[in-house]
């Protein structure tokens, strides 16, 4: 299980919650009990649930940002795909479990976004969130840190924070390139 002891108290709830069905679920592939497309359907449910959870206690409450919320979960699923060709491929190796597990970590993503809407009460348009894109993956101990320029027509600055002394090339090139990033109008500007 990966370490969760530096995370939010209820990021750390949904990942538990989330390693917890995933595991279940894996220990059923292991046995035998379930097909691969029984598998996929059940991650899928899985990180659809999850995903959202995720956003929301990110953001203390319930989100209605439906298109977000959408492309997070579709990022998933499209990494699922694959995942279930590789299984298809070699069938269950003892190596997956811990693949599975990532799908746990990947919620990280749409808690911080929630964290964005609670600090400002927006989507705002940043390039790539924690462990999003990044060489560490799901293991992104980074964040935004958002100033508000003027909330009125939607100017912010976003700063990228490292949050491990042990970060990857990518968090050190981004806390070089993004900090700021400028959001003017609601827009991204580079």
């Amino acid at each position: 299980m990966p370490n969760l002891d530096d995370l939010p108290a209820n990021l750390q709830a949904v990942i538990r919650e989330t390693l917890r069905q995933v595991d279940a679920l894996s220990a059923k592939m292991e046995a035998g009990d379930i097909t691969v497309d029984q598998w996929r359907d059940q991650m899928e449910a899985i990180i659809e649930a999850q995903t959202e959870s995720s956003l929301e206690a990110g953001a203390g409450e319930t989100v209605g940002a439906a298109d977000l919320l959408e492309r997070l979960i579709q990022v998933q699923l499209d990494f699922l795909a694959v995942f279930a060709a590789d299984i298809v491929a070699n069938h269950w190796l003892p190596a997956y479990r811990s693949r599975a597990q990532m799908y746990a970590e990947s919620v990280k993503v749409s808690y911080y976004n929630g964290e964005i809407i609670k600090q400002v009460g927006r989507v705002l348009p940043l390039p790539a969130m924690p462990a999003e894109g990044t060489i560490c993956l799901t293991r992104c101990g980074c964040s935004w840190e958002i100033e508000t320029v003027n909330a009125a027509n939607r100017d912010y600055d976003a700063y990228w924070r490292r949050g491990k002394t042990d970060s990857c090339a990518t968090c050190i090139e981004r806390e070089k390139q993004w900090s700021p990033v400028r959001i003017r109008g609601g827009e991204l500007r580079r």
